[in-house]
């Protein structure tokens, strides 16, 4: 089967919230479609609510609104950098855009504060359904890969805190990586994990 713009547009659509539905819902999903890999973007695992939470306590009343530039800078400046082929790591460029909103709002952003609100994105969670998807559909014979801007240490810091994650996305902490994410994804979706790998991550 093969799928048109708009079908595969309306079916990564769907994958972005697809942690949020059952397994059973999100097999019954591609199974039609034949899909046999998914890549998920960092997000669609990890909850970066927390991050909000953190920006409310530190700014109180102007944490939602700074969070919300915060983001969206993220996403800006990482397309102006790809599209102007001035590569710089997602760690990078979420210091450089929290720096602009706080100076963009007015906000004072101590050091201290600029380390700690850095520091929770080392520190996320998954979403609640996150692990029981992902072993569902490892189940159902799906591949799966991580296709996201964070940057290594960052999704290898995020895992730790739920480091089954690699194990039911059957990756290895190991995989090969490069500037180039397809090139990532591809080598991502060859490899499945080695003895003794994908389980916890490594210790550092």
């Amino acid at each position: 089967m093969t799928l048109n713009r708009r079908e595969f547009v309306n079916f990564v659509g769907a994958g972005a919230a697809a942690i949020a539905l059952s397994g059973e819902a999100v097999m019954a999903a591609v199974s039609g479609a034949k899909i046999q890999a998914i890549a998920f973007d960092g997000l669609a695992v990890f909850d970066v609510r927390s991050v909000a939470a953190l920006s409310e306590q530190i700014f109180p009343g102007r944490g939602a609104e700074m969070s919300a530039l915060w983001r969206a800078r993220q996403f800006e400046y990482t397309w102006l950098r790809t599209l102007g082929r001035k590569y710089a790591n997602f760690w990078q460029v979420t210091e450089e855009a929290l720096a602009f909103s706080c100076m963009s709002l007015k906000l004072e952003l101590t050091k201290a504060d600029s380390d700690r609100l850095m520091q929770s994105y080392l520190e996320l969670k998954a979403w609640p359904e996150a692990l029981a998807v992902l072993k569902s559909m490892k189940t159902g014979g799906l591949r799966m890969a991580f296709l996201s801007n964070f940057t290594t240490a960052m999704l290898d810091q995020a895992v730790k805190t739920v480091p089954r994650i690699y194990e039911a996305m059957m990756q290895s902490l190991s995989s090969p990586s490069s500037l180039d994410p397809f090139i990532d994804l591809a080598a991502a979706l060859r490899a499945g994990p080695k003895a003794g790998e994908g389980a916890n991550a490594p210790q550092t």
